[in-house]
């Protein structure tokens, strides 16, 4: 929430339900599911320390493109109403 803050964002709710902007969806996951694949971790602490290591990394840049994709895709749902939104 203090990262949302600091760069300016503001935290809106979430539509009870759109493919378009499911969770699972978000722009974090699928690049983080490729860099966990082939791992093996012995504990959950090392997954923990792998992501949390994962996301240190990242650029700001990767935050805000991301966030800007997600805005622009929450902007068209609403437009529409929460119809069905085409990437």
């Amino acid at each position: 929430m203090a990262k949302i803050h600091e760069l300016g964002f503001e935290l809106i709710d979430h539509p009870p339900y759109s493919p378009d902007l499911a969770p699972s969806d978000f722009f974090l996951f699928p690049k983080l599911k490729v860099s966990l694949g082939g791992q093996r971790f012995s504990s959950n602490e090392e997954i923990i320390t792998f992501v949390n290591e994962y996301f240190a990394e990242q650029d700001v840049n990767y935050y805000l493109n991301g966030l800007k994709r997600w805005e622009h895709l929450w902007e068209k749902c609403i437009g529409l109403k929460g119809d069905y939104v085409e990437k």
